[in-house]
C-alpha cells in the first residue's frame, strides 16, 4: 500500500451507538452509525436468532445517493422504520421495540480508493435486548385420595374410631377448580402453576398462607421455562399432604422476576379440610384452684375438628350419664356434693367413621364456715360514757342463722351468760343479766350481720371478760344448731384522779371561816365539821369497786344479784323489765318465766 493510501485508511473511522435495553413496545429507539474520512458507502448489519451471521439491513452510497435504504431483511425487522441523515452519521429510527429487534448490530464503511482497491472498516458490536413483564399465573390441582391405616400419635388425647381403616378408594382428579370439593386429612394434592415468567425469565415461588395469616415458604421447587414469543413460559408443581392445620389455608403461586415491580400471583380458594376431633380445651370462670360453697362455676369446652364436633359433659365415672350436651356447663350455687371430675366429650364423623376425644377438669368445693368476731379489749377510766361492745358475724355459704348474743363472764358462777342479742325473726333485746350489768344500755342492730351494745357510766362491775356467740343451722344438719364463739375480750377500768387534796383544802377553808365568823357559837362549828366529814366519807365510798362478791350484800334488800342468776329464767316481757330498772336498785327476779336456753336453763338468748 502506498503511504498516501495508508494514511487515508487510517484517517477514516466508524462507530455505532450504545446498547439498547428496554421494555417491549417502547417507542423512539435509534441505531446510529457515525463516521469520518473519505467514505464511499456505509452499511448497517444485523444478526438475530434467525441467522447465524450478519446480514445487511440498510445501506447508503454516499457519492450516488446519500439517503439510507433498507434492505428486504431490514424491512422485515424494522417495518415502518425511518432513516435520518446527519453530517458524519446515519441513523435508523424505529418504534415499537419488539423481539424482532433483539440481536447484534454493527456498521461497516468503505473508504474511497486512491490508486488502489476499496478498503473496509467495521465498528464494534452493539446489542438490542428486550424486557418483558411476567403475566398473572394460573393454578390448577390434581388430588390423589388414597387408602391408608390411621397411625396418629395420640399423645394424651383420647381418640377412637369404629374402624381405623379408611374406607376411601383411590382416585385421581385433574385440572379441577380448587373450590370444587373438600379434602380429607391425609390427602395428597398437587398444585400446578403456569404462565408467562417474563424476560429475562423469572421463576415461580410457593407459599402456604394459614388462616391466622402466618406464612410458610416452600423452597427448591423448580420452574421449567420455554421461550415463547419473545418471553418465557414457566410451569411449576407443588405436592403436599394436607393436615388439620391446613384447614382454611390458601396456597399461593408467585412469579419472581427482576423486571417487575408488581408481584404477580395466583391464590387457591381456602382449603376445606375434614379432620377428626382433637383433644378439647377446658377453661373455667372464675379460674380458681378451689371454689367456695354458694359460688357459680362456668366450664367452657373448646373442641377442634371438622366437621364441627358435638359436645357432652359427664361427671366422675358415670360416662353413660350425660349432664349437658352443650359446649358450656354452668354449675350454680355449688356445694360439697359438686366436688368431682367433670369431663368434656367431643366427637365428629368423617366418611362414616366416628372419632372422639375428651378432656377432664377437677372441681374442688370447700365449705365456707360461719364466723363471729368481737371488738378489741377496752381500757377506760371509771365513769366513762359511750362504751360500745360490738359483735359482727359472717354466715357460712350454706348455714342458716339462729341467734347472735353478747355474753359476759358471771364471776360468781364462773361461766358466761348472755347480756344482749337477738334470735331469728325477733328484735334484739337485753337479758336480765344484761340489765343488771348495763342498766339502761341500748342495743343497736348495726346491720344484718352485726349487733352493738352501748352503755354509760363505766364501773368496776363491768370489769370482766366478754365474747360473742353465734348459733347457726348447718346445711347438712338442719336440726342440730352449731355454736360458734368469738375470741374473748376484756374490759379494764382505771381509777379517776384522786380528789383527796381538794377535799382537805375545802375542809380547812370551812373551819377557818367558821372560827372567824363572829356571833356563831360552838355548836354551829361542830355541825359544820361533822357535815364536812360526812361529805368526804360519801365521796370516797363512791369510788369503791363493786365486785361480784358484793352482790351477796344486796340479797337482804331483795335486789337483783349475780348469784341469783343461776336459777333465774329469761323474763317474759323484756321491754317491761327494762322500764323497771331505772336507778341503781337493779332488776327484781320474775317467777314463772319462759326460758330461751332449754339446755343450760340460764338467762340466755341462744
Amino acid at each position: 500500500m502506498k503511504p498516501r493510501l495508508f494514511a487515508e485508511v487510517n484517517a477514516a473511522t466508524v462507530s455505532i451507538s450504545g446498547n439498547i435495553t428496554d421494555f417491549r413496545n417502547t417507542n423512539g429507539k435509534e441505531i446510529e452509525c457515525s463516521f469520518t474520512g473519505r467514505i464511499s458507502s456505509i452499511i448497517f448489519l444485523a444478526k438475530n436468532k434467525s441467522f447465524s451471521k450478519f446480514n445487511s439491513i440498510a445501506y447508503s452510497k454516499l457519492g450516488e445517493n446519500p439517503n439510507l435504504t433498507l434492505t428486504e431483511f431490514g424491512n422485515y425487522i424494522f417495518d415502518n422504520a425511518t432513516t435520518s441523515l446527519k453530517s458524519g452519521s446515519k441513523s435508523i429510527l424505529f418504534n415499537g421495540l419488539s423481539c424482532l429487534h433483539v440481536g447484534e448490530y454493527k456498521c461497516r464503511i468503505w473508504i474511497e480508493p486512491i490508486d488502489a482497491d476499496y478498503q473496509m472498516k467495521e465498528s464494534s458490536i452493539m446489542n438490542i435486548s428486550i424486557k418483558v413483564r411476567p403475566s398473572k399465573p394460573k393454578m390448577s390441582f390434581t388430588s390423589h385420595v388414597f387408602s391408608s391405616t390411621t397411625n396418629q400419635n395420640e399423645n394424651s388425647t383420647n381418640y377412637s374410631t369404629n374402624n381405623t381403616r379408611l374406607k376411601r378408594s383411590s382416585s385421581f382428579m385433574s385440572n379441577k377448580s380448587i373450590s370444587e370439593r373438600a379434602f380429607t386429612e391425609g390427602d395428597n394434592i398437587t398444585f400446578i402453576c403456569d404462565g408467562g415468567v417474563g424476560r429475562p425469565k423469572g421463576k415461580f415461588m410457593w407459599q402456604k398462607i394459614y388462616s391466622s395469616e402466618r406464612r410458610f415458604n416452600y423452597t427448591s421447587i423448580p420452574t421449567e421455562t420455554i421461550p415463547e414469543n419473545c418471553t418465557y413460559s414457566g410451569t411449576s408443581n407443588l405436592t403436599i399432604q394436607v393436615t388439620a392445620e391446613d384447614n382454611h389455608a390458601k396456597i399461593r403461586c408467585i412469579v419472581k422476576s427482576d423486571v417487575s415491580e408488581v408481584k404477580m400471583f395466583a391464590d387457591s380458594e381456602p382449603l376445606l379440610i375434614y379432620f377428626r376431633v382433637r383433644e378439647p380445651d377446658i377453661s373455667v370462670q372464675p379460674n380458681e384452684t378451689v371454689y367456695k360453697e354458694g359460688e357459680s362455676v362456668r366450664l367452657n369446652c373448646k373442641g377442634y375438628g371438622n366437621p364441627n364436633p358435638s359436645f357432652s359433659w359427664t361427671k366422675g365415672n358415670r360416662s353413660d350419664m350425660t349432664i349437658s350436651d352443650n359446649d358450656t356447663l354452668v354449675i350454680k350455687n355449688v356445694n360439697i356434693s359438686d366436688n368431682g371430675l367433670f369431663t368434656c366429650n367431643t366427637s365428629n364423623e368423617i366418611n362414616g367413621e366416628i372419632y372422639s376425644a375428651s378432656r377432664s377438669r377437677d372441681i374442688i368445693i370447700v365449705k365456707v364456715p360461719s364466723v363471729v368476731r368481737i371488738n378489741q379489749n377496752i381500757t377506760k377510766r371509771e365513769h366513762s360514757n359511750g362504751i360500745k361492745l360490738n359483735c359482727s358475724y359472717d354466715m357460712g355459704s350454706q348455714d342458716t342463722f339462729e341467734s347472735i348474743a353478747l355474753a359476759a363472764q358471771n364471776i360468781s358462777a364462773d361461766q358466761f351468760q348472755d347480756t344482749a342479742g337477738r334470735r331469728r325473726n325477733t328484735d334484739q333485746t337485753l337479758t336480765a343479766f344484761g340489765v343488771y350489768l348495763f342498766g339502761n344500755a341500748t342495743t343497736v342492730l348495726k346491720s344484718e350481720n352485726a349487733l352493738m351494745l352501748e352503755f354509760n357510766n363505766l364501773t368496776r362491775r363491768h370489769e370482766r371478760l366478754y365474747k360473742c356467740i353465734l348459733n347457726v343451722y348447718p346445711h347438712d344438719d338442719p336440726f342440730n344448731p352449731e355454736r360458734i364463739e368469738s375470741d374473748i375480750m376484756n374490759i379494764t377500768v382505771t381509777a379517776e384522779e384522786s380528789t383527796t387534796t381538794d377535799s382537805k383544802d375545802k375542809t380547812e377553808t370551812i373551819v377557818v371561816v367558821a372560827v372567824i365568823v363572829s356571833g356563831i357559837g360552838l355548836l354551829v362549828l361542830v355541825v359544820v365539821v361533822i357535815g364536812v366529814i360526812q361529805r368526804r366519807t360519801r365521796r370516797q365510798a363512791s369510788f369503791l369497786p363493786f365486785f361480784d362478791d358484793d352482790i351477796e350484800h344486796s340479797r337482804n334488800n331483795n335486789t337483783y344479784s349475780e348469784d341469783n342468776q343461776q336459777d333465774t329464767p329469761m323474763y317474759d316481757d323484756p321491754q317491761q323489765d327494762v322500764k323497771d330498772t331505772s336507778g341503781n336498785k337493779g332488776h327484781k327476779k320474775e317467777k314463772n318465766c319462759e326460758q330461751f336456753d332449754t339446755v343450760n336453763n340460764h338467762d340466755n338468748i341462744r
